[in-house]
């Protein structure tokens, strides 16, 4: 029987795993966009570190080892057209849908963000700009970029790839707190000692950075968990310098020359750290043909299935009972052997249907559950942005400066004032 001559129910049924099958075929552009963004931001993360070297005359950043500023320019750029590239497929629908309103709206304000990245190269080559505010531009960005990755792992309809996507994002975040911290090491180290504003937020990102890793190994698959743990091991290094810094003073300062050891020490770590995300970016495309490979093997054995239903039906006149197996139940087999058979009738097809859809519900929102505290910090951005007409990057440092001078993690200060807004549910 042709599935244009089954019942409506039937057809339906196809209908639905058809649409999970085309769901799973829209995530391809969109897993393609995260690892190409992954590159750019990693390549984006190094400009930001050596823009600093430059602007802080340290001349490890024209040396021969290292890469000019002019060529980290032109790297980042070639990454950052592969992004754009990989973004512009995902908004011309091209082999899928295409991208969400929100996706699109943080696309916007990333490319409104690079216009202005000439100029402040130059303003970096030309020192036209301190250290700080150079920071402050390149992380601007890049949290940017981070947002659009957020926005693809909140849009993902299967848990396995939400689950690899929520992993990921909470690694990228990470380590761009790792590459924070680098910045701040350096401006630290290079003054001699870290005062006491510095040394809150040295401890404030190494704290942030912890809980973005522990969410990554809730979600992350054993092998990229497995070379995290291994990185960890080797960052001996990094941990006696995170030490120092408590130590330092004004009145016993640290030799300048050890700015210029903490980056190379910190730049080995997001180096190795940059390995795992690109292996677990690198993955996401052949997770999405292997999770389609599966469906489609899902809906050919539906459909016939489904096909053997309706024409027995047909024949008998009413919807009759199948085994496990495709054959009827009242059908008799000498070979057949000893042992309970599951019926379905057509209701048996649509109730597994309905509890495989909830399982998969069930699934997805705990692969989506890593992705709530993110949400809620957009949350708490848009209020201060709206409050006080900060942009997005300043309502965070807002944030960041009030969990620091509270003494609270910045989830904590995040709650409370959401907490604190008209209709929001009061505890207790």
């Amino acid at each position: 029987m042709t599935e244009a001559a089954m019942p409506a129910a039937l057809r339906l049924l196809l209908a639905a795993r058809r649409k999970e099958l085309q769901d799973l075929r829209d995530l391809l552009p969109t897993c393609e966009l995260v690892a190409r963004l992954a590159q750019a931001i990693h390549a984006l993360q190094k400009e930001r570190g050596y823009s600093n070297l430059h602007l802080q005359g340290l001349a490890e950043s024209e040396r021969a080892g290292p890469l000019p500023l002019d060529e980290r320019h032109a790297q980042s750029d070639a990454f950052l057209a592969r992004a754009l590239q990989a973004l512009a497929r995902l908004e011309s629908g091209a082999g899928g849908r295409s991208a969400s309103a929100r996706l699109l709206n943080r696309a916007a304000h990333l490319c409104y963000l690079l216009e202005d990245l000439p100029r402040l190269r130059r303003r970096v080559r030309e020192h036209g700009i301190d250290t700080q505010q150079s920071v402050h531009a390149y992380t601007r960005l890049i949290g940017a970029m981070l947002t659009l990755v957020f926005e693809a792992a909140d849009s993902g309809l299967d848990p396995g790839i939400t689950q690899a996507l929520a992993a990921l994002l909470n690694f990228m975040q990470g380590k761009e707190l790792c590459g924070q911290e680098r910045a701040e090491g350096v401006l630290g180290f290079a003054a001699g000692y870290f005062d006491a504003d510095r040394k809150a937020r040295m401890q404030q990102l190494a704290a942030a950075q912890a809980r973005c890793f522990e969410v990554f190994c809730q979600y992350a698959d054993s092998q990229a968990a497995g070379r995290w743990r291994a990185a960890q091991a080797q960052a001996g290094d990094m941990q006696r310098l995170r030490r120092m810094i408590p130590r330092t003073s004004a009145a016993q300062p640290t030799d300048p020359a050890l700015a210029q050891v903490w980056f190379d020490v910190l730049s080995a770590h997001i180096d190795a750290l940059h390995g795992i995300e690109a292996g677990m970016a690198a993955a996401l495309p052949g997770l999405c043909e292997q999770r389609l490979a599966q469906a489609q093997a899902d809906l050919d054995d539906h459909r016939r299935l489904l096909a053997r239903c309706a024409q027995e039906s047909a024949e008998h006149g009413a919807p009759l009972l199948f085994g496990i197996q495709g054959s009827t139940l009242d059908a008799t087999s000498d070979d057949a052997a000893p042992g309970p058979r599951i019926g379905r009738s057509l209701l048996d097809l649509l109730q597994a249907q309905t509890l495989r859809l909830q399982q998969l519900d069930a699934e997805l929102a705990r692969a989506r559950s890593s992705l709530d505290e993110r949400r809620r910090l957009e949350r708490a951005r848009r209020i201060l942005m709206q409050r006080h007409g900060m942009d997005e990057q300043g309502a965070h440092e807002a944030l960041q400066k009030a969990a620091m001078d509270s003494g609270l993690r910045l989830e904590e200060v995040v709650a409370r004032l959401l907490r604190e807004q008209p209709g929001a549910p009061q505890a207790g």
